[in-house]
């Protein structure tokens, strides 16, 4: 981050075990809300409304259920959902959707066929920690043998912008949730590490001028064991409806005005400060982009490792193909 920004001082107050940080770089003021996890964000909010220091505006009281809570129908369900991994059926038949029309890709089937094993394997050369017998029968000079790691595994860090703006249903959280838990899948059985990263831009929601505010938390990180469902549970409407509604009314520098989820992309800066290489939002939904945006993220990470020359991922119908000058995300 560039060393000349300002850091500012919140107003508000930060709860217990979450972390905040505030600047001001060249007339735009920003904010980051962290959480340790999904889970510490859940019982943050639940603690200080159960408590009174925050009030209950965001829950069960405005008598709009569908629309804050999809299926889960309350707040109760979507915290048991995402506190057990419990994905509902509509986002596990999208899932199977996204990864039968991505396998079907022959793209990427290639590029994950192509990507490089980390197993470990048996070097034979002139020097190293056993002796071979066979080998020193033979007259072989490399008779030496010495157990090696292959090439060190890869990082791939997603980050999923789990913004909507009002008029969006639970069909379009299961599109965005599914789709980021096929890339998932799909980088780790090539042999990629995987890091979610779940995030929210209230950006132009509150009367802060010129701001940039953003809500994260891990989802999964690199050593993390993969829980697809963990991922996938991401599609509850109200965890941004209820939850990240919560965290935005109460810790946001500034009031509150209108588009509270609204999804914004977040600025270069931003996706730095938070560590994200690709951004998975609503706009991956659309038609064929699913599989252009994974054909371009393997084929960078094939790039940088060497494994294929420069190549351009076939851009689908409409689509806008990205920039070969932006800085590389690896």
């Amino acid at each position: 981050m560039n060393a000349l920004r300002e850091l500012l001082t919140k107003s508000k107050e930060i709860p217990k075990d979450c972390s905040a940080i505030a600047w001001e770089f060249e007339g735009k003021k920003r904010e980051i809300i962290y959480f340790q996890s999904l889970g510490h964000l859940i019982k943050t909010c639940d603690d200080k409304i159960k408590d009174g220091e925050w009030p209950d505006e965001n829950s069960d009281s405005d008598g709009d259920k569908d629309w804050r809570f999809g299926s889960l129908k309350d707040r109760k369900g979507t915290a048991e959902s995402l506190i057990t991994s419990t994905p509902t059926k509509m986002v596990l038949d999208k899932v199977e959707e996204v990864r039968t029309r991505c396998l079907g890709n022959e793209t990427i089937k290639s590029l994950m066929e192509q990507s490089y094993s980390i197993k470990r394997h048996r070097k034979f050369s002139d020097f190293g920690d056993e002796l071979d017998i066979d080998r020193i029968l033979c007259g072989d000079p490399n008779h030496w043998s010495l157990m090696t790691k292959g090439r060190k595994r890869n990082i791939v860090k997603l980050g999923i912008n789990l913004g909507l703006s009002c008029g969006n249903n639970e069909t379009e959280f299961a599109n965005i949730a599914a789709i980021t838990t096929v890339a998932s899948d799909l980088l780790s059985r090539a042999g990629v590490s995987v890091e979610v990263i779940g995030y929210f831009d209230g950006t132009r929601c509150t009367d802060w001028t010129s701001s940039e505010q953003i809500i994260t938390f891990p989802i999964k990180k690199a050593n993390d064991p993969m829980q697809l469902y963990k991922i996938a549970c991401l599609s509850a409407p109200g965890l941004l409806r209820s939850y990240l509604f919560d965290v935005m009314d109460n810790i946001f520098e500034g009031v509150v005005s209108s588009g509270k989820g609204r999804p914004m992309e977040p600025s270069k800066q931003v996706l730095k400060e938070l560590d994200i290489q690709y951004s998975i939002s609503k706009s991956w939904t659309e038609d064929g982009q699913q599989e252009y945006m994974l054909e371009k993220i393997f084929k960078d990470l094939k790039r940088m490792t060497g494994v294929i020359e420069h190549e351009e991922a076939s851009v689908p119908e409409g689509a806008e193909p990205e920039d070969d000058d932006d800085e590389m995300p690896f």
